[in-house]
């Protein structure tokens, strides 16, 4: 099966309330991300197989994380994927994607994820694309224990780090390609 990622448009947001309309994720939230997208505050892809929605992430280019806004780096933001799309490379190809947007403009980028089991699979996925914790320890907002993530990048070039959050905190080199071109597997 192979994965198409698009940059969303009006007509993909029907398309994205549909597939996750059992999701907490009301239309409005889908209408502001496009609204922010064309005032050029975000990028939203989204992941179809067999023409049929994937999943989608956003690219925020102010992050709204202290930390990461301080060093200006733009953030990835709600990375999801549908339970039945999940294995067939949807979520790696929508991380590419929003990685290759943010290396035409930025060194680096964040990310942050939960702890909790269910964020399982979304961690080994950041760690085998060169996103690694940072040792500072975890901390917890809303309920959810997070931790911060350090990612140096395969290159001397640059190195980066970020800090705690509530949801575990990553950054990723977006000049050596190698950090996702190497995966295993």
């Amino acid at each position: 099966m192979s994965v198409r990622v698009v940059t969303a448009t009006s007509s993909d947001i029907e398309r994205l309330t549909v597939a996750f309309g059992s999701w907490p994720k009301p239309p409005e939230l889908f209408a502001d991300y496009l609204r922010r997208q064309a005032g050029g505050e975000v990028e939203l892809v989204v992941a179809y197989v067999s023409d049929a929605v994937a999943g989608y992430c956003l690219l925020e280019w102010e992050s709204t994380y202290e930390p990461f806004a301080r060093e200006g780096l733009p953030e990835i933001k709600d990375l999801n994927v549908i339970p039945e799309q999940r294995g067939v490379g949807a979520g790696g190809a929508l991380l590419s994607a929003v990685e290759d947007l943010a290396a035409v403009r930025c060194a680096a980028v964040g990310l942050r994820v939960g702890l909790y089991a269910d964020y399982g699979v979304a961690q080994r996925t950041y760690v085998q694309r060169g996103y690694m914790p940072d040792g500072r320890g975890v901390s917890v907002r809303a309920g959810t224990p997070t931790s911060s993530l350090r990612c140096r990048s395969r290159s001397p070039r640059t190195t980066a780090t970020c800090a705690p959050h509530a949801e575990v905190s990553a950054l990723k080199s977006t000049r050596s390609r190698s950090l996702t071109s190497s995966r295993p597997g």
